[in-house]
């Protein structure tokens, strides 16, 4: 496929959401980092073109919902971005886990801040609030961002959801109620996924040789998986990985 037709086809696509919204100091946590250099490069690459910079605010459809779409809470928070292959640091992001996107704020010069929702298709991985997320498809149609808590010959992922419901206020005004997020925990062992909820689904996913000595870490480090950190399963995943055989 030629750069032209490339081209054509990403402008063809909804490739950014732009909204020029100036950030409240509260929401965004403080003064945010200035980072021009992801709005030069939408520029750069796609032009100032009047459908995108017109484009929706990302948030109007929540505005009146309650509760709401994000992981964590509404607030923006520091971290990375890698678009396009290039990465992007000192921005401040939202992951909206109902649409599956990544909400962007950044500086952009004299118009002050703005907000961009990169195309799932480019984006391959973000960091926010320390959390590091990749995109995976494991069935071969789906795509969907993935916490990476542990990455090593076994990783070790969570992926997150939540559901939306239709409901009315009371002047009678459609609107949006958001569940609470669920939370699913996968290995990635092999190249293949292996999904579990508690401790004995834990240890189905390894080699019957090792359930022993990995079970008998678990149960003397009081592993409890839905409320371990990020750091105590870190430091069980650094286990399991020296229990495995290097192939």
């Amino acid at each position: 496929m030629n750069s032209n037709l490339i081209k054509q086809s990403l402008i063809s696509i909804v490739i950014l959401v732009l909204s020029y919204h100036q950030v409240d100091a509260q929401k965004s946590r403080g003064t945010l980092s200035e980072s021009p250099d992801l709005y030069n490069y939408v520029l750069s690459e796609y032009g100032p073109d009047q459908v995108l910079i017109n484009g929706l605010y990302p948030e109007d459809y929540i505005l009146d919902a309650t509760g709401h779409p994000f992981l964590l809470d509404t607030v923006f928070h520091s971290g990375y971005l890698v678009l396009h292959h290039k990465k992007f640091e000192n921005v401040y992001l939202q992951y909206n886990i109902f649409d599956q996107n990544i909400i962007v704020t950044t500086h952009a010069g004299e118009n002050g801040y703005l907000q961009v929702i990169p195309p799932n298709k480019f984006v391959s991985e973000f960091k926010m609030d320390n959390k590091l997320f990749r995109k995976y498809c494991f069935d071969g149609a789906n795509e969907h961002y993935y916490q990476v808590v542990y990455d090593g010959s076994i990783r070790f992922l969570y992926s997150y959801a939540k559901k939306r419901f239709v409901s009315y206020n009371r002047s009678k005004y459609s609107t949006f109620t958001f569940s609470k997020e669920a939370r699913k925990s996968y290995l990635l062992i092999d190249k293949k996924l292996c999904e579990f909820k508690n401790l004995g689904s834990f240890l189905q996913c390894f080699p019957e040789s090792r359930v022993p000595g990995i079970k008998a870490y678990c149960k003397k480090e009081k592993i409890n998986f839905s409320r371990a950190t990020d750091q105590e399963i870190e430091k069980l995943m650094n286990y399991c990985d020296q229990e495995i055989p290097k192939s």
